[in-house]
């Protein structure tokens, strides 16, 4: 990420511009950023290597404190949400700020004072470690709006914890143990009537060629892939919009621009990984949620590849697998002569929570009838509601 560099050049635009609520929003987006991360434990970009005057921001940021970080971003989200109420990426970018700060930092808002420092007699009020974070909220306390956001926040706070000391507990682990052992025996069960598909992978490889990718054979089983997808969705009963630049037209830009930008969420989701943050262009994305009328986005795929020996089936694995799949293991690879793997990951694009992983390590080539196993079975635990959900 590039936040700090981001403040730097938003806040040079505002010279010429002071007015420009994009620029601010800019900068509203990059501390929240930086808070995130810094509440999550991950590293802050350190001014040792940066040259110029940019070279004081990332020193700055590099010196608050992960408190006094969330502080600022709560602060800055909130008068600029005051210029824009209907802002609704600015209303979530706050709302996660105001909980960050109830999980992180705060219990209550009694450690903020109401008063300005600067008007007491007492200037030594303003120093030391607590003279920012202290008196950062001033007259925001009077505000019963602000209260009230941090108040939710604490419910949620509240709300969290109870629910890990539950799963904590005896009860709440067998409830845990029994929740699982439903999943493997029905899957997943999930109940959604419409996804869209997003470009789906094939990739057909070769590892005793020295070129390894059969570019070719991949061109053909892609077009025969998509059939695949789309008819066993039919089969599932599954409402399934394809955007696939395989399939696309020379007109159909608007539906290419859709897939850029959902995979450079799906990106970013990777980025941030358990922080859970809102894409850096969630509102578009948002936007795309409510014309294609769905909040669930698929990404699924398959890697074929005939293997010539262990050290490069793992050496393939770790270069090409995708964001979803990184955590698995990919000891399976090392067996056989030849290995498939499916994937599918299911998105709620609202929220940035996938709803369900599913991956195949399968010691056979990718015949059509394997593939028409796997996209069915993905397909039909999207699709099939819950025993104890009524429609």
């Amino acid at each position: 990420h590039e936040y700090q560099r981001a403040i730097y050049a938003a806040y040079l635009l505002l010279q010429e511009d002071k007015n420009s609520f994009y620029l601010k929003k800019i900068i509203a987006k990059s501390l929240y950023g930086l808070s995130k991360f810094k509440n999550g434990g991950k590293a802050i970009p350190k001014a040792d290597k940066i040259q110029g005057e940019i070279q004081q921001v990332y020193k700055l940021f590099s010196k608050l404190t992960s408190e006094e970080l969330n502080v600022l971003a709560v602060h800055f989200s909130w008068n600029l949400l005051k210029e824009n109420p209907e802002d609704e990426e600015l209303q979530l970018i706050l709302k996660d700020s105001f909980h960050e700060l109830a999980v992180h930092h705060f219990e209550s808002l009694d450690y903020f004072s109401i008063e300005n420092p600067i008007e007491k007699s007492d200037t030594s009020a303003t120093t030391g470690k607590e003279s920012f974070a202290k008196f950062a909220f001033g007259g925001f306390l009077k505000d019963t709006s602000f209260v009230k956001h941090f108040e939710e926040a604490l419910a949620a706070r509240k709300r969290d914890l109870e629910r890990e000391r539950f799963f904590d507990s005896k009860e709440g682990r067998k409830e845990l143990r029994k929740s699982n052992l439903r999943q493997m025996k029905r899957g997943y069960r999930l109940g959604i009537d419409r996804v869209v598909l997003v470009d789906p992978f094939y990739l057909k490889m070769d590892l005793r060629k020295n070129n390894k990718i059969l570019y070719e054979k991949t061109e053909i089983i892609q077009g025969d892939f998509l059939g695949i997808l789309q008819k066993n969705a039919a089969y599932a009963d599954l409402d399934a919009v394809l955007l696939s630049k395989a399939a696309l037209e020379k007109e159909d830009v608007e539906e290419l621009n859709d897939i850029i930008l959902l995979n450079e969420w799906l990106s970013e989701q990777t980025e941030f990984d358990e922080l859970m943050m809102p894409g850096y262009r969630q509102a578009d994305i948002n936007a795309l949620a409510k014309k294609y009328n769905t909040n669930y986005f698929v990404w699924t795929g398959v890697i074929s590849l005939r293997k010539a020996n262990l050290n490069a089936a793992l050496a393939l694995g770790y270069s090409i697998m995708l964001p979803p799949l990184l955590p698995f293991s990919i000891y399976s690879l090392a067996k056989g002569k030849y290995d498939m793997l499916y994937f599918c990951a299911l998105y709620d694009v609202t929220t940035g929570r996938y709803s369900m992983i599913k991956y195949e390590f399968i010691e056979l080539q990718d015949y059509k009838a394997l593939l028409n196993t796997q996209a069915y079975d993905a397909f039909f635990q999207i699709k099939s509601a819950p025993k104890n959900k009524k429609k």
